[in-house]
């Protein structure tokens, strides 16, 4: 197996976003939750569908200026040729979700990194800041973009 990465590209928000400070909680704010969280969802090809999502629509005023890193990317294998791999533990995640120098610290760096490869369907790759979002609002945010994206 094997995919191709185009160069990574920041997205910041379309518009200045507020910069607040806010206290973590005292369960938030322990050391060792101040680390990135890996995950890997797959969709199978839809042909009905074609779904596109404008980048200046997405809801970014929880990243601040620190915008989402996303990296596209295209495999030489289909979806479906992966088989029992898209079940943990996940064998190909090097390939799926690249590890872009600078990104993988939590200060100075973005809180969500995405790398979406296309496979006959695709696979969307990411790793985020846990101290910054936990899972429920990431699903949030990833129902929102769907939900954009289908129209």
């Amino acid at each position: 197996l094997s995919v191709t990465r185009q160069a990574p590209e920041l997205i910041v928000p379309a518009r200045p976003t507020p910069r607040e400070l806010k206290q973590l909680s005292d369960m938030d704010d322990q050391e060792s939750l101040r680390f990135q969280i890996p995950g890997i969802l797959f969709y199978k090809n839809n042909p009905s569908s074609s779904p596109t999502v404008q980048k200046e629509k997405i809801p970014l005023w929880w990243i601040a200026s620190e915008g989402i890193l996303l990296l596209k990317a295209e495999a030489n294998f289909k979806l479906e040729q992966l088989g029992d791999a898209v079940q943990p533990p996940y064998p190909y995640l090097e390939q799926l979700l690249c590890n872009v120098p600078g990104s993988h610290g939590i200060l100075g760096c973005p809180l969500l990194l995405i790398q979406v490869t296309r496979c006959g369907g695709f696979i969307l790759a990411l790793r985020f800041n846990h101290t910054m979002c936990d899972a429920i609002g990431l699903v949030q945010f990833l129902k929102t973009i769907e939900e954009m994206a289908r129209g």
